[in-house]
């Protein structure tokens, strides 16, 4: 048998194609010649031979119709109303070519894609890709299933892999993944070294007292991230909190790497750390995620878990929630450093404080300066030298003085006033209040559970300054506390 499908066969011996995908012959004659191309003779009388006959594909059997005329009736053939039909035989199945559906795997759910009319994928429903199917392809719904079912044997994989090709191998499709712009060339890059100047320049005296950081100034710690986002986009990074005054220039960190440098991958994320939503959506495909004048402080937890873990669960409206591989990076622009969440003991943000620009240059004049020197920019990145990792980040946290300060700031006062003036004491929680207000100057009204509360909270702070709190046991049916100062562990912002 000649290896052909039945459309290939009908065109060649000449037959017309209908809307409904059947196919028609002048004469019975020719269409018997290509069920005999099928391995099967169907004897008719040769009254009929001078016909009109259809052939067409009906749940994977061949069809032979005829026109039925004055009630006739032919033995072996199914007689309605208008038509004579006759299965032929079950035919082959045809390996129907349908790249524009997709079954894709992403993490350990499948989702169905289609590429529309202008060659961009959209995920959709089953039913919607058998209907785009038996549309296109013009065939029953049964079997747009068995098209369906073929694909789902043999799936895409959506893999994630940041700045490189569309389709790494295999069934991998590396999706939506950002590019750069420029291809690498060797030069200087003046106009972004005078930015990294000047928003980094606040972290050069912290720098300067790190052992891993010899060599190590504050724009070149903002170069070594941005080549870490790069380079390893599936190593963890601290997150960078810009503060400082309106218009002075903290926003270009993430304006000039999304005009100048990468097709996508900066990514806003106001609604997933500042709104009241577990929605993220938006952070998918990021590689550096911003959010601009938004007060997250409340949000720490997010930040936390975000800007560590190994990977994260999108989450959008009207789709199961599915889990990629986490390539954000979290950078922060604010004019009030309230804004971001200082938290004792944190070990994942360093904080930059920016000063007012000596020279304003409109954003219209500078971006095409960054953009011309984009390529030698982008082949430092490539190329420059990043510190071997002494901790979970691949860049380490630098805490600064205002850090520190933002921490001390966020203290209760209560807890202030103990690591800044600590001695002795043993009492009530109640007592405690009343005793640094008469003794230390100090005005609180805290209630006694209040304090209890908050000795709690803070107990690891205390002791980190050499205080320790314990049980004294009761007095008078009032728990009693005893404040004990260590003078050698004890360190005071007065000291």
């Amino acid at each position: 048998m000649e290896s052909m499908s039945l459309s290939a066969l009908a065109a060649k011996h000449g037959a017309a194609e209908t809307a409904n995908g059947e196919f028609q012959f002048d004469k019975l004659s020719t269409a018997l010649s290509v069920v005999k191309t099928f391995g099967r003779r169907v004897n008719v009388p040769a009254s009929y031979q001078g016909r009109e006959a259809i052939i067409f594909r009906r749940d994977n059997r061949l069809v032979l119709r005829l026109k039925r005329q004055n009630g006739e009736k032919l033995a072996g053939w199914h007689s309605t109303k208008r038509y004579l039909d006759r299965v032929v035989c079950e035919l082959p199945q045809e390996k129907r070519t349908v790249d524009y559906v997709r079954s894709v795997v992403i993490g350990d759910r499948r989702y169905w894609f289609i590429q529309d009319s202008d060659n961009v994928w959209m995920m959709v429903s089953g039913w919607e890709a058998k209907l785009l199917i038996v549309a296109k392809e013009r065939v029953s719904k049964t079997e747009a299933e068995c098209i369906l079912g073929e694909l789902i044997d043999h799936p895409w994989y959506v893999v994630w892999i940041p700045f490189g090709h569309e389709y790494p191998g295999g069934k991998q499709w590396n999706r939506n993944a950002p590019q750069f712009k420029v291809q690498p060339k060797e030069g200087k890059h003046p106009t972004w070294d005078r930015v990294l100047r000047h928003l980094g320049s606040s972290l050069n005296e912290s720098l300067g007292n790190l052992p891993w950081a010899k060599g190590i100034d504050g724009p070149l710690y903002l170069l070594l991230w941005l080549a870490c986002c790069f380079r390893y986009p599936f190593e963890p990074l601290p997150v960078l909190f810009f503060f400082g005054p309106q218009n002075s220039g903290k926003s270009l960190f993430h304006e000039m790497v999304s005009f100048c440098l990468v097709t996508s991958g900066v990514v806003k994320a106001d609604l997933a750390l500042g709104g009241n939503t577990d929605k993220c959506g938006e952070l998918e495909g990021g590689v550096i995620a911003y959010v601009e004048e938004r007060d997250i402080a409340h949000a720490y937890s997010k930040l936390k878990d975000w800007s560590t873990a190994k990977t994260f669960w999108i989450r959008r409206m009207g789709v199961d929630a599915y889990e990629i591989p986490n390539s954000l990076h979290f950078c922060m622009m604010t004019n009030d450093r309230a804004y971001c969440p200082a938290v004792y003991g944190d070990t994942r943000i360093t904080f930059i404080e920016v000063s007012d620009l000596e020279e304003q240059i409109p954003k219209s004049l500078l971006l095409p300066k960054l953009q011309e020197e984009a390529p030698y920019l982008l082949h430092t990145l490539l190329n420059v030298e990043i510190p071997e990792p002494i901790d979970r980040m691949r860049l380490p946290v630098v805490e600064t003085h205002a850090k520190k300060q933002a921490i001390q700031d966020s203290l209760p006062e209560l807890i202030a006033v103990l690591i800044d003036q600590c001695s002795d004491y043993t009492g009530s929680a109640s007592g405690l209040a009343e005793y640094l207000e008469v003794m230390k100057g100090v005005k609180s009204k805290v209630a006694g559970q209040r304090v209890h509360q908050i000795l709690r909270k803070y107990k690891h702070v205390l002791e980190k300054h050499g205080i320790v709190i314990e049980d004294a046991g009761f007095k008078d049916h009032t728990k009693q506390i005893a404040v004990r100062c260590n003078n050698d562990n004890h360190t005071s912002s007065n000291r």
